[in-house]
């Protein structure tokens, strides 16, 4: 279950994540796990076994249209029509609770978690998760009764002077208000030469009893490579699940996602004229295997929800194509692929496609084009498309996102008497 969150300073603000080494680590400042130091040396992860599937792909306008007055409970603006204590500033937004209360961390300010109701006043639900270490929140997830996030500092410096290091990923229980520190900087550095050595984990993801983030460890030949951790909640136990086994000069892994029993992540090439390659690893927590998902597209950038694995597919005629494609666990066929010939965009090639998030059978993505004019959801287990916003309605959107509960955000610029004003947009679906 991907669970998305935005530092928000009135825009998603990408960090370019470029910097120096050798810097001093502080002493972790909470009693460390039962299980003792997390790992950094892995060795004897078996190469993934091949998986094989079918293509059945239903495209564009071949998937049903639905009609989103069908399942739309109500909309507004969050701060105006409802959540009347939202500003917009600097914050790490988390999404949505079970009950449709907004739950961020205020990191401009206080470092105070807080939940916002639709109506009524904003609670605090832990005062400062911060404390007193000079660090930023550079991710963070949540599911109840969880927050998970990473931090280290200079987290929102573009560059970011300390690349990552004396980094740390924490766990707080909002019933028992326990604050864990699950993993931290233990001095391992990164070749500047790899396409991401950046050292902090940029992106996390929570289901059940189980956290997945990515990392460094060093293998059995003595390399740094990048590898994907799991946390055990209830056992309190760290196990390195992935290996980067290729050159990690020209491939990286990329951004795990678990939901039940399983856990993926992506594999990329990165080619010398800037597109790259790759594919998608498949986790089983019961068995430990790993299997690479075989198909004839070059598929990366995925997402588990409720028995599907939802990606980015690269064809890579541009840097800037990408597609969203749907890949049935039950039967392992890819059955469902959109992209910016959908008669609701406008049909450029400048529209990657990211999925920004999946609660149960439906998706929301984003196509970053500078010139988004379009948004519309999936109902995977349906098979029908919802179009929020069409293209003749003259709106750029930004940044859609579903949260727990089933609410769809996302942002749009609105010209008001003082120049152009961000506006964050919000429905809940039934």
């Amino acid at each position: 279950m991907k669970k998305i969150t935005l530092q928000l300073l009135f825009l998603l603000i990408v960090l370019v994540l470029t910097g120096c080494n050798n810097l001093s680590i502080n002493v972790p400042d909470l009693n460390q796990t039962n299980t003792g130091k997390p790992p950094i040396t892995v060795d004897n992860i078996l190469e993934p076994t091949p998986l094989e599937t079918k293509v059945e792909y239903l495209t564009n306008d071949q998937i049903p249209q639905g009609n989103i007055e069908d399942v739309l409970e109500e909309s507004g603006v969050l701060g105006e029509t409802a959540y009347f204590d939202f500003e917009n500033g600097l914050i790490t937004f988390l999404g949505f609770d079970k009950n449709r209360n907004l739950i961020m961390i205020e990191d401009g300010t206080t470092f105070d978690l807080v939940s916002i109701p639709k109506e009524g006043k904003k609670k605090v639900l832990f005062e400062n998760v911060m404390g007193d270490r000079k660090r930023e929140i550079k991710y963070g997830v949540y599911q109840e009764p969880y927050v998970v996030w990473s931090e280290c500092p200079n987290a929102r410096t573009i560059p970011n002077p300390t690349k990552g290091t004396d980094w740390a990923v924490y766990m707080l229980n909002t019933q028992t208000k326990e604050l864990t520190l699950i993993d931290y900087d233990q001095g391992l550095r990164v070749d500047n030469n790899y396409p991401d050595s950046y050292l902090c984990p940029k992106l996390i993801d929570i289901d059940g009893d189980f956290i997945v983030y990515p990392g460094f460890a060093k293998n059995a030949k003595g390399l740094i490579v990048p590898i994907i951790k799991t946390f055990q909640i209830s056992t309190e136990e760290i196990k390195i699940i992935g290996e980067l086994k290729s050159d990690p000069f020209n491939n990286s892994f990329g951004a795990p996602s678990i939901n039940g029993n399983f856990i993926t992540w992506p594999e990329a090439f990165f080619r010398k004229d800037g597109l790259y390659e790759g594919f998608c690893i498949l986790y089983n927590i019961d068995t430990g295997e790993s299997r690479k998902i075989m198909t004839p597209d070059n598929v990366i950038n995925p997402t588990l929800t409720n028995g599907y694995l939802v990606a980015s597919s690269q064809p890579n005629k541009t840097f800037y194509d990408a597609e969203v494609v749907v890949l049935d666990l039950s039967d392992l066929t890819w059955k469902l692929k959109v992209n910016s010939n959908l008669s609701i965009y406008s049909k450029h090639d400048r529209n990657p496609f990211s999925i920004t998030g999946c609660i149960d059978t439906m998706c929301a993505w984003y196509a970053s084009s500078p010139d988004t004019d379009a948004l519309a959801i999936l109902d995977i287990e349906q098979q029908l498309l919802y179009t929020i916003i069409g293209k003749e309605e003259g709106h750029t959107v930004n940044y859609p996102m579903l949260s727990p509960g089933k609410v769809l955000t996302w942002y749009e610029h609105v010209m008001t008497e003082n120049g152009l004003k961000p506006k964050l947009y919000y429905h809940h679906i039934k």
